[in-house]
This record gives C-alpha cells, structure tokens and sequence, in this order.
C-alpha cells in the first residue's frame, strides 16, 4: 500500500510541476500550483468510520455519480480543509516569491 501512495504523490507532483512550467505568467502560476497541489494531495477517509485513506478527488468523483448523493455532506469538512490549503499554499507561495526572490 505504501507503493501506491508514494507512486500516487510522485505522479501528482510531476503533474504539478508540469503545469506550473507550461504557464509563464507568475500570479496565474501560483494560483494553478496552490489549486493543483490542493486538489492533487488532499486525502480523505474512504468510507465514514473507516481507517483507509483516498485522494479526495477520486471520493468527490465517486460520490457525484452515486444516485442518493448522501456522502456529499461527508465532504464538507475535507472540501473546507481543501479551500483552506489552496488559500495557505497560495498565501506562502506569493511571500516566499515577493520576499525570498526579489533581486536586489
């Protein structure tokens, strides 16, 4: 199972990286490396009470095609968390950029 995760993660900052390389603008490619790196690392519980671990993304795709939809309001919580990183990623991204790489 740690193969997986560790394959997962390396595939997904691989995909990260190559869209924060496709795009030459700066603040648009903060925000698609904060968005990509919120959406591609969150994980969350794959079943409520339940000790195994999914990426958020492919719960959210799951319960969209399910009739009843209940697991929605499940994913309130992590899609809160999701909102919050994408914010905090972003935030850091921008100071580390303004703050530890102007020129001088």
């Amino acid at each position: 199972m740690i193969y997986f995760w560790l394959l997962y993660f390396l595939i997904s900052i691989l995909i990260i990286f190559s869209f924060y390389k496709l795009i030459s603008n700066k603040f648009l490619r903060l925000l698609v490396l904060s968005i990509l790196s919120g959406l591609l690392l969150s994980v969350w519980l794959l079943e409520p009470g339940n000790t195994n671990l999914a990426p958020i993304i492919s719960i959210l795709f799951l319960e969209s095609t399910i009739l009843e939809s209940n697991g929605l309001m499940r994913l309130l919580r992590p899609l809160i968390g999701l909102t919050l990183t994408i914010f905090l990623i972003f935030s850091i991204s921008i100071l580390v950029k303004k703050y530890l790489f102007r020129k001088k």
